[in-house]
């Protein structure tokens, strides 16, 4: 049992920590190192502990309806390599970690994904601060793309930092979700190591400098704020100790950027970084050539055009990735192109059409409204509530870049509701049937 115990709680801490953050650029036979580490995790829990297993009941259509559509897509693709890929991560890892949190506390996992994000998010201060990716001391593999890999970019005259997520926008998304789910172990641990962690994610999310994720994170932790109506009654010495603090931190603001020019000067470049979002001139100073919006909002018609007869199930994602876009850009008066679809619905409509992009949408449609029913039933349980806001904020941040990396923490986090939800409706059906029995 000591022996059981003890694979159950490797294969879950190396789930936890690794398989979010290992870099796809790290390849054994094109085989990424964590869809290897699923294999092999995957093996240990059959030999050690998968005589035992629970299948989801409440979700179990929904995943299965997504899956044959998904695959039925593949195959008429003749994706052999894509359908391998499929079926490792996302088939394997929902299924071996749905069983495998059941075991353990849930809010120390919680803690445990939180800490590791901390851990990444240190190494991105550094890559900022050194121009240096650690994770390209593993990079075995070369993408025929130029931009992946652990190739450094600049923006405002200094590196946007990316880890082992081969692209800043990807690794924006990860610390967006890890940024909820930590402040989530905040309300419910108040140890001052995840409010240090808090602080240096908000700081790499910054040091991306990518706007559209800023902003929609933004959206999010006012939407915490506004659905968390159990504030605390504050003491006047609370309320004027926080004031002397904000009030502290403005007045020093304003001194470093009086007293330093290149304070100033980064402040100044990140105003217009946010404030190339609406206007020409600003996008201008920082090297944009169009409205990254109206580009985004124009590639539908552009991919709608390419698809022509192969709208229902698609071109594949070999044809996708070698796919011309035409966009006009409107600050030249010059057509440009582009075979880089920076919106993950429209890359899900051109790999597999209408049909695979129904069934995308259907099965994260499926968690949003989930998360939002058990929100509204259970009013006072946090957890819905930041899983509700963690779907809707990452279903719309989709829509400004193709889903890459950071899915894999956002299938934990997917893995880890359903045992939640599982588990406390278990435990109230349960207190229910003996209220019954003893009335």
């Amino acid at each position: 049992m000591k022996s059981t115990l003890s694979i159950s709680q490797i294969i879950l801490f190396l789930f936890l920590t690794l398989y979010p953050i290992l870099p796809d650029y790290c390849r054994f036979a094109s085989v990424p190192s964590y869809s290897l580490l699923v294999i092999l995790l995957s093996g240990l829990w059959v030999l050690f502990d998968g005589t035992r297993f629970k299948l989801a009941r409440e979700f179990f259509g929904v995943f299965i309806l997504y899956f044959s559509i998904e695959i039925l897509c593949m195959v008429l693709h003749s994706e052999v390599i894509t359908l391998f890929r499929f079926v490792v991560e996302q088939m394997l890892v929902l299924f071996i970690l749905t069983n495998t949190l059941r075991k353990f506390d849930f809010n120390y996992c919680l803690r445990l994904i939180v800490v590791t994000s901390g851990i990444v998010a240190f190494s991105g201060v550094l890559e900022y601060i050194f121009e240096f990716n650690i994770w390209s001391l593993i990079e075995n593999y070369s993408y025929s793309t130029a931009s992946l890999g652990s190739i450094e970019y600049f923006r405002l005259g200094s590196i946007r930092i990316e880890q082992s997520f081969n692209h800043a926008i990807s690794y924006a998304a990860y610390i967006m979700l890890s940024v909820f789910l930590c402040i989530y172990v905040i309300k419910t641990n108040s140890k001052f190591i995840y409010k240090a962690i808090l602080c240096v994610l908000l700081l790499n999310l910054l040091l991306t400098k990518t706007r559209s994720v800023l902003l929609i994170t933004a959206f999010g932790i006012l939407l915490i704020y506004l659905i968390n109506k159990e504030h605390k009654v504050r003491t006047r010495k609370q309320v004027l100790l926080g004031g002397v603090i904000v009030s502290g931190a403005i007045l020093a603001f304003i001194i470093a950027l009086i007293c330093s020019k290149g304070i100033r000067s980064s402040f100044q470049q990140y105003f217009y970084m946010l404030a190339g979002l609406f206007s020409s001139d600003y996008r201008s100073m920082v090297g944009g050539i169009d409205n990254p919006f109206t580009y985004r909002f124009s590639l539908f018609t552009e991919i709608w055009n390419n698809l022509k007869h192969n709208r229902v199930f698609g071109i594949g994602v070999n044809a996708t990735d070698n796919m011309k876009i035409a966009f006009f850009n409107t600050q030249y008066n010059v057509t440009l192109y582009n075979n880089s679809i920076d919106n993950t619905y429209l890359r899900e409509l051109s790999k597999y059409g209408v049909f695979g992009l129904s069934s995308y949408i259907l099965m994260y449609g499926y968690f949003l409204v989930s998360g939002g029913k058990h929100m509204k039933a259970k009013k006072n349980d946090l957890f819905y509530k930041y899983f509700f806001i963690i779907v809707l904020t990452y279903m719309i941040v989709l829509f400004t870049f193709p889903q890459m990396q950071e899915y894999r923490l956002f299938f934990v986090i997917i893995s880890m509701f359903i045992v939640y939800r599982d588990e406390h409706d278990e435990t109230n059906t349960q207190v229910n049937k003996v209220g019954a029995l003893q009335a």
